[in-house]
């Protein structure tokens, strides 16, 4: 910054005082700018806790592409073109997921079509699955003061063990999965089990998940949906 030597500067107290090289400085000048230079650090936003406001008092998650990896589709994805792949969904695993056949069928039909044995189908399944630290870190903070649901399309037995292998089971309070009761999302059914299971009316409650069907689904009886692409989108969403 330069200052005219012929500028008038006004000091404090009306006085003024000129520098080694004739410039008009106010007193204290240098000390405001210096104060300026070492401003306190900008206020952090605040870590949202399960206490802030919100609306719902009841939130149910989906499993498969919210808590952990869509395990299945990742497999079906990297061993079978993309036509078959969407065959095979809709029929193995749509009767799978309503508990048309079970989990053994599943993997003995899935073993003959990849020309691999079932139980080793089985191990690339459970190889896929991580668990989506950032998403259970949520449930997490909002266990204490919300009732919490996981409603998913599964056999019972692999989404059953994962839970527990993992130490999930206890984040929830009801947990309805799709071939244990008959009715899979975005059958409206499957969303009434875990809203029964709950408690909990339908404008009380929302749902996430990653398959914009089932979100569609859940807003038509009556709950919120959310669609779920990030731990930190979803946060957002839930405590505006």
């Amino acid at each position: 910054m330069v200052f005219s030597e012929t500028s008038r500067v006004t000091g404090v107290h009306g006085t003024t005082s000129r520098g080694r090289l004739g410039i008009r400085v106010r007193p204290h000048f240098f000390d405001r700018i210096l104060s300026r230079a070492i401003r306190p650090p900008l206020r952090m936003r605040p870590e949202v806790s399960a206490e802030a406001p919100m609306r719902y008092e009841a939130v149910v998650f989906d499993c498969f592409g919210v808590l952990c990896p869509d395990v299945g589709h990742q497999w079906l994805a990297q061993t079978f073109p993309e036509a078959e792949a969407a065959e095979i969904v809709r029929t193995l695993f749509v009767a799978a997921d309503h508990g048309r056949i079970s989990q053994e069928t599943l993997f003995a039909e899935l073993g003959k079509r990849s020309h691999r044995p079932p139980a080793l189908v089985e191990l690339d399944w459970i190889g896929l699955l991580t668990i989506h630290a950032d998403v259970v870190a949520l449930v997490q903070r909002l266990r204490p003061s919300r009732k919490l649901g996981l409603l998913t399309n599964a056999p019972s037995a692999f989404v059953r063990e994962m839970l527990r292998n993992h130490k999930l089971e206890k984040l929830f309070d009801s947990i309805v999965v799709s071939s244990e009761i008959g009715h899979a999302k975005p059958d409206a059914q499957a969303f009434r089990a875990i809203l029964a299971a709950l408690c909990a009316e339908p404008h009380q409650a929302v749902m996430i998940d990653d398959n914009p069907r089932n979100v569609a689904a859940a807003e038509g009886i009556g709950m919120d949906g959310l669609l779920f692409r990030s731990a930190g989108e979803l946060e957002l969403a839930l405590f505006p």
